[in-house]
């Protein structure tokens, strides 16, 4: 984990405070982001609230939802061999979520990794060999398990849980998906997206297979809800879009109201983000 906890030990020793931040971060500070070891007896959403860890989200009554212990996951796609300081928001959000009396689940994305996120990204990310990726989900993981560990004397459905995308849509054929996601999708909808009308617009342009980026992650949320029960999916204010599109996908599919939490970027001194 030597380049993920370097990185944060980066932050604090060049100075980055609130200023420098995003200014949706004005309630960020390194003392509010440090974490007890023991559970929490308190609702998520004022936890996360209270640290200026949320920046949207689906429904207002999300509350409610976590007023009994949900199964909530974020994404991490294996750009790199560790996770980055951005990365680091999304597990002490996840780390909170166990802490209130929730599971975590960190998705590694063996399946998404290969086609590479558009979001927040002013040019297509290059093609990653396979051996690469495996090499990066094995680096990532690693991290993911040294922040996300079982809570002493906590419920076992607590624990975080590990899974990589690769293991169910890589099952899936592309007239498989283009039936089971695919005709659930409205090209208007998709185009509406901030992440593909960023890329529309740039000379660079977006490739098929950015665009169809916002579908696997919708496939992943609703996979999740009907295999593991997976009720919540957290992520960057950059994902709302994706995040969203889990959503309806699953309201058009099962009929049933998944959620959706984003928290402000952590962004570098130049504006952009990390990673």
């Amino acid at each position: 984990m030597a380049g993920f906890v370097g990185a944060c030990s980066w932050t604090r020793r060049s100075g980055l405070r609130e200023k420098t931040i995003d200014s949706r971060w004005e309630k960020f500070s390194v003392a509010r982001m440090s974490i007890p070891g023991a559970a929490v007896d308190e609702n998520i959403i004022n936890v996360l609230r209270a640290r200026g860890l949320v920046d949207s989200v689906t429904h207002e009554e999300i509350s409610e939802v976590c007023e009994d212990p949900v199964k909530v996951y974020c994404g991490f796609d294996p750009t790199a061999d560790s996770l980055h300081l951005g990365n680091y928001i999304a597990l002490v959000t996840l780390r909170w979520f166990q802490l209130c009396g929730h599971q975590p689940v960190a998705l590694v994305g063996g399946a998404t990794g290969k086609v590479g996120d558009p979001s927040g990204k002013s040019a297509e990310r290059p093609i990653m060999t396979d051996e690469t990726i495996d090499e990066n989900l094995a680096g990532i993981s690693k991290n993911i398990e040294q922040v996300l560990k079982p809570i002493d004397g906590a419920d076992v459905t607590t624990d975080p849980v590990i899974m990589n995308n690769i293991d169910w849509v890589g099952k899936l054929s592309f007239l498989d998906f283009l039936r089971k996601v695919g005709i659930f999708a409205r090209v208007g909808t998709m185009l509406s997206k901030d992440s593909v009308k960023l890329r529309m617009d740039s000379e660079e342009g977006m490739s098929f297979t950015e665009f169809t980026y916002q579908l696997l992650q919708a496939y992943d949320f609703m996979y999740l809800h009907e295999r593991h029960g997976v009720r919540i999916q957290i992520g960057g204010s950059d994902q709302w879009g994706n995040i969203t599109a889990g959503t309806e996908l699953a309201r058009k599919v099962n009929g049933v109201s998944l959620f959706g939490i984003t928290f402000p970027l952590l962004t570098r001194s130049d504006g952009k983000k990390f990673g």
